[in-house]
């Protein structure tokens, strides 16, 4: 019995000593009364250490001028003027399709319809400087929209977008990244790609806005824009400014007392668009119209209303090419950059920029 009580006490091990608290081993060789305070000072110090980093870590991966360019054809350039500025700059290409980005469709839609537009600009600009370029001061392409394309460099972004900006910035930086060096080609060739806000539902046969027909620019359904700020308008006009507007355009019109009965049929194109309108005994085409008045687009009602003239206009734009309304419209639905482009621009494709040789 007295063997198996020794066993048991061999077998018994004094217990370890308790280990001493974060404070305690901080403040090792100093008597404190608040040893929880050490772990207080602790845990603040390597919060702050963590805020700084990531503060660090913001500020450097804040998109700059330079970190827009991607990998890919990163070394194809292109002289730009400014009109605004009246400066001419060399800009990388995926630079300059960034600013053209952000200038040309809202960094609100989809990011597929950013990439479409990407590719489009990109496209349009390629063109450009292989074409001979921008007939204003011997550059490839100009920062006027009714002339070129629109652009935004990295301040006028910033100032446009506010708050937003580092957001906006990286989706469209995504877009233009993801797509690089990505142009459209019909026949082996750059095409000429138009595009337009909204069609009001179809696109418009190139050949009835400008002068040459392109089998790559036709006129094709355009779903889902029923919803657009600019899908539908009516402007209204007094009769005198109606009948003056109309008059510096051909002073041959002569007016009925009643002056619907001056108001005749227009004859349209396929998308709906006016080809020409008889008004006040004279014909006028869709553009004139749209000259005189500043409507949205040349598809157009015209109706009077007691001592006012009431025009309604569907769509805004041209009408040629890409509409970025239904551009955006398909990407919700699902469709890829690349299915957006086919649809609107008929029989291309889409492969690598063609550098030009030096």
């Amino acid at each position: 019995m007295q063997k198996k009580r020794r066993r048991m006490a061999m077998r018994i091990r004094p217990a370890r000593p308790m280990r001493r608290s974060l404070g305690m081993r901080l403040g090792a060789g100093r008597k404190t009364r608040m040893p929880w305070l050490w772990d207080a000072r602790r845990l603040a110090w390597m919060l702050g250490g963590c805020v700084l980093l990531m503060g660090l870590f913001a500020y450097f991966r804040l998109p700059k001028e330079d970190d827009t360019l991607p990998p890919v054809a990163s070394n194809v350039t292109i002289r730009v003027y400014n009109h605004r500025a009246d400066t001419v700059e060399t800009l990388p290409l995926e630079t300059y399709v960034l600013g053209v980005l952000a200038g040309e469709m809202p960094a609100s839609y989809e990011l597929e319809a950013l990439k479409a537009q990407a590719v489009a600009a990109r496209t349009y600009a390629y063109a450009k400087m292989i074409g001979g370029g921008c007939d204003r001061k011997d550059t490839d392409i100009c920062t006027d929209s009714s002339h070129c394309q629109a652009y935004c460099d990295q301040q006028a972004r910033k100032e446009k977008w506010g708050g937003h900006f580092e957001t906006n910035e990286a989706k469209l930086i995504k877009a233009v990244n993801e797509t690089a060096g990505q142009v459209i080609y019909y026949d082996g060739k750059p095409i000429d790609a138009l595009f337009h806000s909204t069609s009001g539902g179809r696109t418009e046969d190139v050949e009835n806005v400008y002068a040459n027909a392109l089998p790559y620019l036709r006129g094709v359904e355009s779903e889902g824009e029923e919803g657009a700020p600019r899908f539908e308008r009516t402007m209204t006009f007094s009769i005198q400014v109606f009948k003056e507007k109309l008059e510096k355009i051909n002073p041959k019109v002569k007016w009925n007392r009643n002056i619907g009965k001056s108001i005749g049929k227009a004859k349209r194109f396929d998308s709906g668009r006016v080809d020409t309108i008889e008004l006040g005994g004279q014909t006028f085409t869709g553009k004139q119209v749209r000259s005189a008045f500043g409507l949205d687009s040349t598809n157009f009602t015209i109706e009077a209303q007691n001592q006012t003239i009431a025009i309604t206009t569907r769509g805004y734009g041209h009408g040629v090419g890409m509409s970025q309304v239904g551009a955006d419209a398909m990407a919700k639905d699902g469709s890829g950059y690349r299915d957006i482009l086919l649809h609107y621009y008929t029989g291309v494709e889409i492969a690598a920029i063609q550098i030009p040789s030096p």
